[in-house]
């Protein structure tokens, strides 16, 4: 039997232990917190180029609140794109990309460290100046209000790679022009994925129609002379024409929510950019997980059966 002594003397050191156990725990969490932040600040001093690479054929997803933004990050998204006051995409009504909120911004750069993409209405140099103070890695310079006629601002002075709406090939080279290095369709109210698909399908019609059509000089000819510096956009126009397909990433954006969608997408040679209609489905961490490997899996029918198993449904708009 043990002694009063040694019984006090093993709870001694049992309690030792239990506080070195807690204090290691306390610094491993520390460690994992700045690795975490060094991470994001590291993404952020990337160059256009590099974090545009990152996002190449990836899978960016609408979210509106950290809760979301957090099970983005777990579930291996590329990007996550904030956004306020979403209505039901069964509205006629057109949704507006005003920037989120800076507090809602910051809450969610804090709490995760893929890259944030910062929404600015087109032609709203303020709200794109803010994205960039705020530290968001990459501005999306929408066009949800109707602006057909409106003025893309430049964007070559910005440290911080733009993304664009396009919605055929004129478009393409005119925001490239304008310092552009990501572009994706345009989402629109009341139409549907095979909207999406028709665009993308469109644009490399174009390419392929300038490369074959027996008067593809002079339709050459009509896109260069829309081109402000002509030297430059010719020889991109040309390579574009060459490789069929567009110089800069491409994403295909609008009702995308279903693991078929993002296959599609990818066996067109785009990214997807997921509603977040997703966060409505049965079951979202499994919806979210399927999207994001769907998008590695695309060439695989064995396992896109699996990822579609329970969600090639699309989640409820309202």
């Amino acid at each position: 039997m043990p002694t009063k002594a040694e019984i006090a003397r093993d709870a001694r050191i049992a309690e030792r232990k239990k506080e070195a156990e807690k204090k290691d725990k306390e610094l491993k969490e520390k460690t994992e917190k700045l690795r975490k932040r060094l991470e994001g600040e590291a993404s952020l001093l990337l160059t256009k180029p590099a974090r545009v690479n990152m996002l190449n054929y990836g899978v960016i997803v609408e979210v509106v609140n950290v809760v979301q933004a957090k099970l983005a990050q777990d579930a291996g998204f590329t990007a996550i794109c904030p956004f306020d006051n979403p209505v039901p995409l069964s509205s006629n009504k057109n949704r507006n990309p005003l920037t989120s909120d800076p507090r809602v911004m910051r809450d969610m750069m804090n709490s995760v460290v893929i890259p944030v993409m910062a929404k600015v209405r087109i032609g709203h140099i303020v709200e794109a100046l803010m994205a960039e103070k705020l530290g968001a890695n990459i501005i999306d310079e929408s066009d949800y209000v109707g602006q057909d006629n409106a003025t893309y601002m430049e964007k070559k002075k910005f440290k911080v790679p733009f993304m664009c709406t396009v919605v055929k090939l004129e478009d393409c080279l005119l925001r490239i022009e304008e310092g552009a290095t990501m572009l994706r369709t345009k989402e629109v109210m009341g139409q549907n994925f095979s909207n999406t698909l028709s665009t993308i399908r469109a644009i490399f019609a174009e390419l392929k129609k300038l490369k074959e059509a027996t008067n593809k000089d002079t339709l050459k000819a009509e896109l260069v002379n829309k081109f402000q510096n002509k030297q430059v956009m010719e020889p991109i126009l040309d390579k574009a024409i060459a490789d069929q397909k567009l110089p800069v990433p491409f994403f295909g954006c609008g009702w995308v929510c279903t693991p078929n969608d993002v296959a599609m997408l990818r066996k067109l040679g785009c990214g997807a950019i997921i509603s977040n209609i997703a966060f409505r489905a049965d079951n979202p961490r499994r919806r979210l997980k399927a999207l994001v490997q769907a998008s590695k899996d695309y060439n695989k029918a064995d396992k896109m059966v699996e990822w579609s198993i329970g969600t090639s449904e699309r989640p409820p708009a309202a």
